[in-house]
């Protein structure tokens, strides 16, 4: 069973080779052709060893569209067989229609051989990769030379194999087994934070990375956002950025949600208050995009102005999907709270955090409601009796602020 693939860099994989010609000896290229030769011939007897290569080659020779990709495992070699249009020819079960082998460049009695097609782009081509559990790996490499899928044999067949392709991102396959079936991988976020140019997004396409959101695992988003905090830190420390050179912030003020607000579905909405008295005090701010594309994380790191002297993250989740249904209600209600969107932060809060304005954000606080309980669990939790170090507290565990609304002062 083939489930355990290697790290899918060809830079640290041995090479696969591409020939037409079967070496001396070379029983795994000979079985590749004979494959085909035996659905197109028949049954075939050969001699001797030798024979059985000669009449491969011979083969070959007669279909110069036909190549063999081979690549040497641990105390084996692996073949298989290509042709020029992007396929490979594999070998399946007559009666059950299952793959006969983990391995191509496999025969078998009662088998029967079909030419596969890897759905190659302009661009890509094929290869073979040993793995870690004594078999070979079919892989699909991009133009630039990096492995992007690999074909999972586990119970593939004749009806499915086209989709057994599993994806591969920086050498990491996007799913792995966990001893009885697939599963989504964990794939490590990476994020490019530099504050040596621009201080804050150039646009909203101006993104640092992207972040998981999952409702039924809202630790991915923060365990993400630990990450990204991380290189936030690492950037300002390499510009010698202190804390005493990034904004104040604080918990300003708490409205209750009704009358014509009663669309907003937390008992009250909060006032978040990022400050910067001083020029020193320049707004840094990242934004990361959800893997949804539903939305965003803006990330701005502040001076918590409790005496601790620590930098801390005030990330604030932006819902666009959310926000937009909510807007329906907000017309409905007749009320005139502007929700924010994306023309809001195209065209008035990313060109005002890069002229180095301090925005105040409102997000949801008190008793959460229907759509809004989806992110219970992970949003600060305060009302107006809640001790501000407590919300600091909770703000460096990873808690986010869902944002509904900003306000620019110029």
């Amino acid at each position: 069973m083939a489930v355990k693939p290697p790290v899918m860099d060809l830079a640290i994989l041995p090479t696969a080779e591409e020939s037409k010609h079967v070496e001396y000896d070379d029983g795994s290229a000979a079985s590749a052709v004979y494959a085909l030769v035996r659905d197109k011939q028949g049954p075939q007897y050969y001699a001797s060893n030798q024979e059985f290569i000669d009449k491969m080659n011979v083969f070959l020779g007669k279909n110069p569209d036909l190549k063999l990709i081979q690549v040497q495992g641990e105390g084996i070699v692996y073949s298989m067989l290509v042709n020029d249009e992007g396929q490979v020819y594999l070998v399946f079960d007559k009666d059950s229609g299952a793959l006969v082998s983990a391995d191509p460049g496999r025969w078998d009695k009662n088998g029967y051989g079909e030419w596969i097609d890897a759905g190659l782009k302009d661009g890509e081509s094929l290869s073979l990769v040993p793995g870690e559990d004594d078999h070979a790996y079919i892989v699909k490499i991009d133009a630039d030379g990096n492995i992007i899928a690999y074909l999972n044999t586990h119970e593939a067949t004749t009806d499915n194999i086209n989709d057994q392709w599993i994806g591969v991102v920086d050498g990491m396959p996007v799913k792995v087994w966990d001893g009885s079936k697939w599963v989504e991988a964990e794939q490590t976020p990476e994020f490019v934070v530099d504050f040596s140019e621009n201080l804050t997004p150039e646009s909203i396409e101006d993104v640092a990375g992207v972040v998981r959101w999952d409702e039924s695992d809202p630790d991915k988003l923060r365990g993400d956002l630990a990450i990204l905090h991380q290189e936030i830190l690492e950037a300002l420390e390499a510009d010698g950025v202190t804390v005493d050179r990034l904004p104040y912030f604080q918990m300003a003020s708490f409205i209750p949600n009704d009358a014509e607000r009663g669309f907003i579905p937390s008992e009250w909405s909060g006032k978040i208050q990022t400050i910067n008295i001083y020029d020193e005090q320049q707004v840094r701010a990242v934004l990361t995009k959800l893997d949804s594309g539903d939305g965003y994380v803006l990330t701005i790191p502040v001076n918590s102005n409790n005496g601790s002297g620590e930098i801390i993250m005030a990330d604030f989740l932006i819902d666009l999907k959310l926000m937009t249904a909510l807007d329906v209600k907000r017309e409905e209600y007749g009320s005139g709270y502007e929700l924010i969107n994306v023309e809001f932060i195209e065209d008035v809060l990313i060109p005002n955090l890069k002229k180095g304005f301090a925005p105040d954000f409102f997000g949801p606080f008190g008793e959460l409601r229907d759509v809004y309980l989806q992110y219970k669990g992970i949003l600060v939790e305060a009302d107006p009796n809640t001790d501000e170090d407590e919300i600091f507290r909770q703000v460096e565990e990873g808690r986010v602020f869902l944002l509904e609304k900003c306000n620019i002062y110029y």
